[in-house]
């Protein structure tokens, strides 16, 4: 399933009660309810990071095809198996550790505990120096982190998420609604529906 800002949800041009009605506010609040259904059967919400003016190190885009931009160019990942699945992981858990238990059980079931093992840190290793190169190996600056059995994206890094600014989208319109500020709330929302640009995988460890 899909819903994006194409839908038919905006008014026409020049409409003056398409975007400031309760009722056309009604429909987007639908639409939006099953999106983030949609988004929380996928990972739960980690707050939006806000930088103050600083430029960002990464803006990944989750929703749909998984994007790596960095200062607008795309990075191109390794090949290796799982790494768009690992990093797709750690980013949307970006706000807490995950234990290399959880990875090796997620991306390796089949696989025995050796072979898990060293295909977890082959993955890793690549993935590590393809953001390092990216990120020019400032010291410090490693991306992702292992301490006391569990791995996490570096909390230094300045990360710009489609679906961190969701939830942030969402928000602001459920508030503007709840104070009947439907122009504010229709934005918002519409805001929110546009960058809903396809599903986020559920349950997904298998890079296309």
């Amino acid at each position: 399933m899909m819903l994006n800002g194409r839908s038919g949800l905006s008014g026409p041009s020049g409409s003056e009660d398409a975007s400031a009605s309760p009722g056309h506010s009604a429909v987007l609040t639908r639409r939006i309810s099953e999106l983030i259904t949609l988004r929380r059967l996928a990972i739960a919400p980690a707050p939006l990071q806000a930088f103050g003016g600083e430029a960002v190190d990464f803006t990944v885009h989750c929703f749909g095809e998984f994007r790596l931009l960095c200062h607008g160019r795309r990075v191109t990942l390794p090949r290796a198996p799982k790494t768009v699945s690992i990093l797709r992981y750690l980013v949307l858990r970006r706000d807490r550790p995950i234990a290399r238990e959880t990875l090796l059980e997620l991306c390796w079931p089949d696989e025995q505990p050796g072979s898990a093992a060293s295909c977890l840190n082959t993955t890793l290793s690549v993935l590590r120096k393809a953001l390092a190169a990216e990120l020019g190996a400032e010291p410090g600056r490693g991306a992702i982190l292992y301490d006391d059995g569990a791995y996490a994206l570096n909390s230094a890094l300045r990360l710009d998420i489609d679906v961190a600014e969701f939830d942030s989208w969402c928000a602001l319109g459920l508030t503007s609604e709840q104070a009947r500020c439907y122009d504010d709330a229709h934005s918002a929302y519409q805001a929110a529906i546009d960058l809903y640009t396809g599903d986020l995988a559920i349950g997904e460890w298998y890079d296309s």
